[in-house]
């Protein structure tokens, strides 16, 4: 349940067991293990689950919600960071946007960022899918792979963390990689901006819903299962070769039900 924050004047809302708000809650605690998951959701009227790993850098991060530490961020000189950490969410693949963009905006506004080190990750449902079904998406992936490539810095284009579909076998380190019960999507590289993580969630909550529809991949290019502003993102992103100008908001919170605008701003991008 949706609660104020009885115990501090910042009023913010957090979905909590406790009257507190997050900037309240887990103050005492470290970031959690890296292997800890938060728990995942059924099938609710016909939306399937959606996961988004958003690694971020900040002292603050453990007031946005379920974090762990990530290891694997560093400065640009390679030295790791402390305070490195990976907000882990799950929900139904409905109102994912809106909370990844909810989590990005606290913590941006907490003072956390992205370096080139961090990425976004997202995990699309895949359970009750046939195998054969899922290896359709593999392929129709690979058969798109320059094109997912185009969307993002050269650094993660066959990254060490993003490698190329099937030069890796027994490891999840491809752009792309299918699991037990999700496909994972690593490509997109990290961000604290609200509206690229809405867009770019909105388009992989699109890929899950056309992966439970039954209808063919083959047929479809990339940007035809973008909805309207995820369209809008992935244009402007292959117009500028991977590396966007930063898109500005108003501080906001968003509603779980609301489409989101952007607003293109000559705003360097942090990543």
């Amino acid at each position: 349940m949706l609660k104020k924050c009885k115990s501090n004047p910042c009023q913010r809302l957090a979905q909590c067991s406790h009257d507190k708000c997050v900037y309240c809650c887990n103050k005492s605690h470290p970031l959690r293990d890296y292997s800890s998951r938060p728990h995942s959701p059924g099938k609710y009227k016909g939306h399937y689950a959606l996961g988004a790993e958003i690694e971020l850098i900040g002292d603050r991060l453990r007031r946005v919600g379920f974090t762990c530490h990530d290891g694997s961020l560093s400065t640009p000189d390679g030295e790791n960071l402390e305070n490195g950490g990976e907000i882990k969410l799950v929900g139904h693949c409905c109102r994912m946007p809106a909370r990844v963009a909810n989590k990005c905006e606290l913590a941006r506004s907490l003072g956390a960022y992205a370096n080139k080190t961090c990425g976004f990750h997202i995990h699309m449902d895949r359970r009750d899918i046939e195998q054969s079904r899922v290896d359709e998406m593999m392929q129709w992936f690979n058969a798109h792979e320059s094109w997912f490539f185009a969307l993002v810095p050269k650094r993660r284009r066959d990254g060490a963390y993003t490698r190329k579909l099937f030069t890796l076998r027994g490891t999840h380190y491809t752009w792309v990689n299918s699991r037990e019960t999700t496909v994972e999507l690593r490509i997109h590289p990290g961000t604290a901006n609200p509206s690229k993580a809405y867009a770019w969630t909105l388009y992989c909550a699109s890929l899950v819903h056309h992966l439970h529809s039954g209808m063919s991949w083959h047929t479809h290019h990339p940007l035809d299962l973008a909805p309207k502003i995820s369209h809008q993102y992935l244009e402007e992103r292959l117009n500028h070769d991977g590396v966007l100008e930063d898109f500005s908001l108003p501080p906001k919170v968003y509603e779980e039900t609301q489409v989101g605008i952007f607003t293109p701003q000559v705003i360097r991008e942090e990543m």
